[in-house]
């Protein structure tokens, strides 16, 4: 059996987008190509 243990990870800074939809109005690839226009401002 694994034990559980804590692990400090470095800082890391998240990029957040936010888009309503459902499983009918599917709006997962319009969501990821907002994404496109800011990608220089993402590093790593």
């Amino acid at each position: 059996m694994l034990k559980p243990t804590l692990v400090t990870l470095p800082e890391t800074q998240l990029v957040v987008k936010k888009r309503s939809m459902s499983l009918i109005d599917n709006q997962t690839q319009a969501l990821w190509q907002s994404f496109m226009p800011r990608r220089e401002l993402i590093t790593n």
